[in-house]
């Protein structure tokens, strides 16, 4: 999730600088902020708790909790894919010479990342078996 994560991010970084250079100013703001919000969730996510016990630890992880988890993580896997399908829709745009559609792309980037971040969210409650 964090190498795709981070590879999609320098994609919106590589569209922001063409933004700029394009001199497409009404969508800085909102890619800006999409830059933001995408570095904050994958340090996030390249930081976390892995999520299962080691050999010697004192708490052991039953296969049913492994199970939750792995396909909780599954959904988020596939919340990571559509956030860099956004983003590679927002790249193409610009690429496209389709700069008009810069804020709705942005727009729907930021409403996948915002998706994401909502679901990892409720990761630790998973783990913990509270979900």
């Amino acid at each position: 999730m964090y190498v795709k994560l981070s590879e999609a991010e320098s994609l919106v970084k590589d569209v922001y600088r063409s933004l700029v250079n394009q001199g497409v100013s009404e969508a800085w703001d909102d890619t800006d902020h999409l830059v933001a919000r995408m570095d904050r969730i994958t340090e996030r996510i390249n930081h976390s708790e892995y999520g299962y016990a080691g050999f010697f630890d004192a708490m052991k992880v039953k296969e049913p909790d492994l199970d939750r988890m792995m396909a909780f993580d599954d959904q988020l896997l596939q919340q990571v894919d559509t956030v860099t399908q956004a983003v590679a829709a927002l790249k193409d745009s610009i690429e496209g010479g389709r700069p008009q559609e810069a804020r709705a792309k942005v727009a729907a980037a930021t409403k996948a990342v915002d998706a994401l971040e909502l679901a990892y969210n409720g990761r630790k409650d998973v783990i913990m078996g509270a979900a």
